[in-house]
């Protein structure tokens, strides 16, 4: 063979068939320039400019065209050859350009996209088939580079024409392309490997003597090298193997090809970079690239933009032609995919500060710079060389199966990313779509690193070898120890155990159903079930979807009444009858395969129906064909599990069928809560197309290839499934081939005779019918199949505490640990005994579920609103072990053999007649009779006297919920106003008057005034009138305080606004922690009494998000209903029974005490309880007239409690905690922070819950002593150090740690929060000996409201005046005082009565 110039014509037929890539890469690039001509107001379309969603369609319509072309020209490739597929290529590439200068409406484009694309699905699939097969193995890796190179030229071909002529121009121009591609590739001959695929073994020398450039004379023998590659085409080498049977590569592709250890692992390898190629985001970025620099606010013209970025990416993709070669392949990847991952990282940081605010106009050049950094390192690997690996690694009997295969996984991976980019981009926004880009593009460098092998300089041969795990070196080939230990099971033919080293391996499948045996077994029943997992998928998606359309939120145009959803529920039924019918007439007569092939169709149908819904027919049609689809699959999936397994796992692939029903459930049950109605479907119709091609790959079953007497055929399929293809145990092979012979044919003979009806009534017979009526009945009448179509609507209607969607998703999940569990068990216990258990179970949980419903209805069993969702836990497993889960195993086991199939079909039949029956009734039963079945109850499991929901508890905590929804007001109040008042000085004020700071900080501290008056008449008037009466009154000037804060005219409007609004706060503060220290036992006092200021902190978090996601006049009319809601609650509830027995009422204080204790009349113990307290009221009442006096108020006591009070207030105030909460924002400006302020404000609101909540928790646990001691010492560090952080931000550049002030006030407000203000309404009532408790503890609170004021006063005063720093050293000094006292004089209160002296 000649060196000198041996690979010029290589490299000529890489350019001649690569003139189509030119024009398949215009076609990408071409959206990017003419969208923005085509979106203007000067549209040249008839319909108009084009909308934002017809752009998504347009640009994504050619991944859509990609998938139909590249399983046409794959086809093509293989019928007709390599050559004359790429030469029909060039027909729809002409007819997509030229469509385009004739379209008038968004869909003609749409079409043109599409023809397009079936172009381009051929040249990215038959072109690297083509390059692969010619190459020599030297100049492989740059001819392969060739299809992206020319493609990316012709995408900078678009956008320079894009930028001179318009779109119909730029089409008329480039659609000459193809012209010249026909001309220039005509003469290229085929390829010699597909020539000698064809046996067609002379035309096949003189293509490789054209392709070497070998010009000797014809009749010269080739050289050794030569006849050795042309040897290479006749036959297929196996390192390390006998050569295959002559017949080898004329059998078909099946799935034993690709289970091989080299094919699985080169298919999934391909798999990844594929997979990658596209979620990098390249490719979706580069179809918008002139939308996104004018959203990037470039400073350069998009379309210049455009063909800058366009020529990078050329340039990119030549140096990867020129290093590809030099460098490698594996280098390549991993540099382009971690060199991607910075690029949009840069785009993603340029564009989130942009978002921020920040002025970034001086960085413009970022956007274009890291983009086209991105796209230079792209082409230079993550774009260009997948397809020259996958082709490099895939074995040439499954070259082009693999390689359709994956191009259609690449093709449906860019028709999502291309058509939800728009969507990820306004969900999302710019900054975190690329930031999502960037972190997959990190995760493909990992996976390129670990998994992808290196193929510079090797043969073909000597890549699939080191797939397979040998080592090739001088002829000799060495089988790698982990390639035996991990990928390839321990073959006898080849490897005795002393070549492998190990045994162990070889036992650990030994027996199960990954054994080598029967894996294909498994395999087959996994691909058949994924029909029967995409009719759980619909199942499952219909539940909660029916909750969705019932709404106002409705995702359907039309409104669905309870009867339509009955007959939506019931047509399943239907169809899964006429699905039972149509397979019983065809399974006998076209095969189980066919049969299989069929239901791919309705189920395809099925989302397309939901997708285009525009009525309930729609829906209708669509549950019909997901009934017929499961109808269907309920006949033949079992038969054809049953005629290709083994008889000892046929128990557990049978069961793979309810497991993958189950497991579709599921998710439908997931994808239909979590995704939105309509994009449901695009994600599930890709079930169907993967069913029917894997199912391509499967033979039919040998039993039914023996009964038409098939032979051959028969005996293929029967290894297959067997995975006998080799001479180990061939000869066993041909014996149980021969046994199943013998059998069928025996069956033949015995069935020879027509099936007539006697056949039906025989003794055997008509025991299989009627267990199966049994069996049918109990499926359906159990009610657990109706459970699952309606699972929302039953926890809805069950008084569960579960939210409805988790609730379903958890019964999901346990129905396929039950069909699991059944998989498991089957074969070993046998099929009776789970389905004696099954059913047991079903029965008692269905009793007690019912019951717990219906005596829910009478009484309140909310102790037990838990109970509904562990019980439909135990219904669903226990049915799925048995009932369910081998249904359809025992199904098809309970007849003879000869009416089996007509059996089976009539059994199905009769079941979906029973689906259809009680789908049909059960919503109807449902909203006319309700959920009446019984329960027990189990009150011992709160018998713990210390829960809140105990059964003594429970009304205490419910009743402190309802009146604390008045101090979730005002924290609501008070949080709305931070961000207001911080606006109401600036331009951005949404008021129509000027409010300047003096008038602020009367607006703040004015809540304080307010305070101190509602605290001297609530405490005035609670004992006079009652706690009931003070806590309606208060809801009044809350509802005031709203109005004037909506019809506002002037300052003086807010003024009064917020002192009532203080007037609120201080009346809450003075009667709820009395009423609620009135109804609450001992023990739970402190968690109780906590909640206040729970729910005030949660309040405030919720003014925070309200205040600054609304504007300023829509919140009022909403936050108005709060109010009103309480005042209408307070109906509902007594008045305690310590002021009830104070004014004489003692029948109406036992009925109160028994309310709040939840008692019953005949408790004998309650009423001595009631008594005792009756008695030491009436003595301490009888004690205050005798004796109340001044003396009582200069007690030690009393003085002990005015000092430890004054102290409590004084650091719950002077802590700047309601400082800080009020002037948040105005805090966290001052603060030299780099951070969103509204976020901030929002985090520090979540965290004051937080700290709140800790209180409720370890207050009565610990003590309240110890959570002051650690809330005022914690405080106090924190606010010290928040004061030295400003000081120092103030002098110095501190922006890199511009975080650290979120983070110093995060831990000061959870600390303030579980001590000075958590405690301090539970400490203030403990403090004060019982008869001076109530005069005390109203003057606390005048004096706390005073203080409030003063604070409020003089916090914006002190921050103007001293600054920040100064301010908070301040307040951290008062909080370390406070500590000391703490430590030295204040006594621990938990657990002690407010009775005692």
């Amino acid at each position: 063979m000649s060196s000198s110039g041996s690979d010029k014509y290589q490299y000529l037929a890489a350019l001649s068939v690569n003139i189509i890539s030119i024009s398949y890469g215009a076609f990408c690039g071409w959206p990017s320039a003419s969208f923005l001509e085509l979106a203007s107001e000067n549209s040249p379309l008839e319909t108009g400019p084009l909308t934002g969603k017809d752009q998504g369609w347009v640009a994504s319509n050619i991944c859509l065209g990609g998938l139909f072309g590249t399983f046409l020209f794959t086809w093509l490739a293989d019928k007709i050859g390599r050559k004359q597929s790429l030469l029909w290529m060039a027909l729809p590439n002409l007819l997509g350009w030229v469509i385009i200068p004739f379209a008038s409406n968004p869909m003609h484009l749409i079409i043109a996209r599409f023809i397009g694309g079936a172009a381009g699905g051929g040249c990215f699939t038959v072109i690297p088939i083509y390059i692969a097969e010619l190459a020599s193995d030297s100049i492989r890796g740059v001819l392969g580079v060739f299809l992206v190179l020319t493609c990316n030229a012709g995408v900078v071909l678009a956008f320079v024409l894009g930028y001179y002529f318009n779109y119909a121009q730029v089409s008329w121009i480039v659609s000459t392309l193809s012209f010249v591609y026909v001309g220039c590739f005509w003469f290229m001959p085929e390829t010699p490997q597909h020539l000698a695929k064809v046996n067609k073994i002379e035309e096949a020398e003189h293509s490789l003597r054209y392709y070497r450039n070998i010009k000797s004379n014809p009749t010269k023998e080739l050289s050794e090298e030569l006849q050795l590659e042309l040897q290479k085409l006749k036959t297929t080498e196996k390192p390390g193997a006998e050569a295959d049977d002559d017949d080898a590569e004329a059998t078909g592709v099946t799935w034993a090809d690709f289970a091989e250890g080299k094919t699985r692992k080169a298919f999934l390898i391909g798999l990844g970079l594929i997979s990658f190629n596209q979620l990098c985001g390249c490719f979706a970025m580069l179809n918008y690239t002139a939308v996104i620099f004018e959203q990037a606010g470039s400073s350069l013209p998009p379309t210049v933009a455009a063909i800058v970025v366009g020529t990078i990416q050329l340039v990119g993709t030549y140096a990867s032609s020129i290093l590809v070669d030099r460098l490698g392949r594996k280098i390549l990847l991993l540099v382009s995919a971690v060199g991607i991952g910075l690029g949009q990282s840069a785009m993603g940081t340029y564009s989130y500060f942009q978002v921020l605010g920040y002025q970034v106009a001086s960085y413009s050049w970022v956007p274009i710079a890291g983009f086209s950094f991105m796209l230079l390192l792209a082409a230079i690997g993550l774009l260009s060389l997948p397809f020259l690996v996958m082709s490099e690694i895939m074995p040439q009997k499954i070259r082009s199966t693999a390689i359709m295969m994956l191009m259609s996984v690449l093709w449906m991976i860019s028709t999502f990313v291309i058509k939800f980019m728009p969507l990820f981009t306004e969900t999302l926004g710019m900054h975190g779509t690329v930031f999502m880009f960037a972190s997959l593009s990190f995760a493909a460098a990992i996976f390129i690193a670990i998994f992808v092998p290196e193929t510079k300089g090797k043969s073909v041969e000597a890549i699939l070898a080191s797939l397979y795990g040998y080592k090739v070196y001088e002829g000799f080939q060495q089988r790698a120890f982990v390639s035996a230990r991990f990928l390839e099971p321990i073959e006898a033919k080849r490897w005795s155990v002393a070549d492998i080293g190990t045994v162990e391996m070889a036992g650990i499948f030994e027996n199960s159903l990954l054994r080598h045996k029967t894996r294909y077994q498994l395999l087959a029943t996994v691909i058949v079930n994924i029909i029967t997992f995409g009719h759980g998928v619909g199942v499952g998606w219909l539940s909660p979807t029916l909750t969705k359309i019932q709404t106002p939120d409705s995702p359907l145009d039309f409104e669905v009444n309870l009867a339509e959803i009955s007959w939506l529920g019931s047509m399943l039924g239907l169809g899964s009858l006429c699905g039972n019918l149509t397979i019983a007439l065809l399974i006998e007569r076209a095969g189980r395969k066919f049969c299989l092939y069929l239901m791919a169709v309705p189920y395809a149908c099925i989302w397309i129906l939901i997708y285009c819904a525009s009525n309930v027919y729609f829906l209708y049609a669509a549950r019909f064909l997901c009934g017929f689809t499961g109808g269907a699959g309920y006949v033949v999936v079992p038969i054809f599990i049953s005629e290709v397994a083994d008889s000892n796992i046929r128990g557990a692939l049978t069961s793979i069928v309810m497991l993958s029903v189950d497991l579709g459930i599921l998710a439908g049950y997931i994808l239909s809560t979590y995704l939105a109605y309509h994009v449901v479907p695009f994600l599930a119709i890709i079930l169907p197309v993967a069913y029917f091609i894997a199912n391509m790959m499967l033979p039919e079953t040998a039993p039914y290839l023996l009964k038409k007497s098939q032979l051959s055929a028969a005996e293929n399929s029967f290894n297959y499934y067997r995975n006998q293809r080799n001479a180990i145990g061939e000869e066993t092979s041909k014996d149980n081939f021969e046994e199943l012979r013998t059998a069928v044919l025996a069956q033949q003979t015995r069935n020879s005779t027509p099936l007539s009806y006697k056949d039906l009534i025989t003794k055997p017979a008509l025991k299989g019918f009627a267990a199966s009526i049994v069996l049918s009945t109990g499926y359906q009448f159990s009610g657990v199949f109706s459970f699952i179509n309606y699972m929302s609507d039953i926890f809805k209607a069950s008084g569960s505490i579960v939210d409805v969607n988790t609730a379903t998703i958890i019964i999901g999940i346990v129905q396929i640990v039950g069909v699991y569990t059944s998989t498991i068990f089957v074969d070993i216990v046998g099929r009776r005994l789970l389905m004696l258990i099954s059913t047991m179970g079903v029965g008692i949980g269905c009793i007690a579920f019912g019951c717990f419903t219906y005596f829910a209805e009478s009484y309140d069993l909310s102790d037990f609103n838990w109970l509904p969702l562990v019980l439909m836990i135990l219904i669903c497993y226990v049915a799925n072990i048995g009932l369910i889960g081998i249904f359809f195993l025992v199904l098809v086991e309970l007849f003879p053999v000869k009416i089996r199939s007509l059996a089976t079909s009539i059994s199905v039949i009769f079941l979906s007649v029973l689906v259809f029956g009680t789908l049909k009734l059960f919503p109807l039963m449902l909203h006319y009779w309700g959920i009446s079945i019984t329960i027990m109850r189990f009150s011992s499991l709160f018998a713990n006297p210390d829960c809140l929901l105990s059964s003594r508890n429970r009304y205490q905590f419910l009743v402190t919920w309802m009146v604390t929804i008045v101090t979730f007001s005002h924290g609501l109040g008070v949080g709305w106003m931070s961000p207001v008042m911080r606006d109401l000085p600036t331009d951005q004020s949404p008021l129509d008057f000027p409010v300047v700071v003096a008038d602020i900080s009367w607006i703040g501290s004015l809540v304080g005034i307010g305070s101190m008056l509602g605290n001297i008449l609530a405490g005035t008037l609670m004992n006079r009138i009652g706690r009931k009466l003070v806590m309606f009154g208060i809801a009044f000037p809350y509802m005031m305080f709203w109005c004037m804060i909506y019809f506002v005219q002037s300052v003086e409007f807010l003024y009064v606004g917020r002192l009532l609004a203080g007037m609120t706060g201080g009346a809450a503060y003075v009667v709820l922690p009395t009423f609620i220290s009135e109804i609450a036992d001992d023990k739970i006092r402190g968690r109780l009494g906590s909640m206040i200021l729970l729910m005030v902190n949660t309040g405030v978090l919720t003014g925070y998000i309200v205040s600054s996601s609304f504007n300023y006049f829509s919140t009022p009319p909403f936050i108005i209903l709060l109010p009103l809601s309480y005042f209408i609650g307070n109906f509902l509830i007594p008045e305690t029974p310590h002021h009830l027995i104070r004014k004489g009422k003692f029948e109406e204080a036992e009925k109160s005490f028994r309310f709040y204790k939840n008692i019953r009349r005949d408790d004998i113990k309650a009423e001595s309880e009631f008594e005792d307290l009756k008695t030491r009221l009436i003595e301490m009442e009888k004690d205050k007239a005798q004796s109340f006096n001044y003396k009582d108020f200069i007690t030690k006591p009393a003085f002990k409690g005015y000092a430890s009070a004054f102290v409590l207030l004084f650091a719950n105030q002077f802590s700047a905690s309601f400082s800080v909460s009020s002037y948040l924002s105005t805090v966290f400006a001052a603060s030299h922070t780099t951070l969103n302020l509204t976020m901030c404000t929002i985090i520090i609101g979540f965290l004051q819950i937080v700290g709140t909540y800790a209180t409720t928790l370890l207050c009565d646990k610990f003590g309240r002593r110890i959570l002051m001691l650690v809330s005022s010492l914690g405080s106090s560090v924190c606010l010290a150090v928040f004061g030295i952080y400003t000081h120092f931000a103030g002098i110095y550049d501190l922006t890199a740690f511009g975080w650290l002030p979120l983070v110093i006030l995060s831990f000061y407000i959870c600390l303030v929060n579980i001590g000075l203000v958590g405690c301090v309404f539970v400490l203030l009532l403990e403090l004060f000996p019982a008869k001076i408790r109530s005069v005390c503890v109203s003057a606390a609170t005048v004096l706390l409201s005073g203080i409030v004021f003063l604070a409020l006063k003089i916090f914006p005063i002190c921050v103007a005046d001293w600054g920040i720093s100064v301010t908070m050293w301040c307040c951290s000094g008062c909080t370390i005082c406070c500590f000391f006292y703490f430590l030295f004089f204040l006594e621990e209160t938990n657990s002690k009565s407010l009775l005692e002296g």
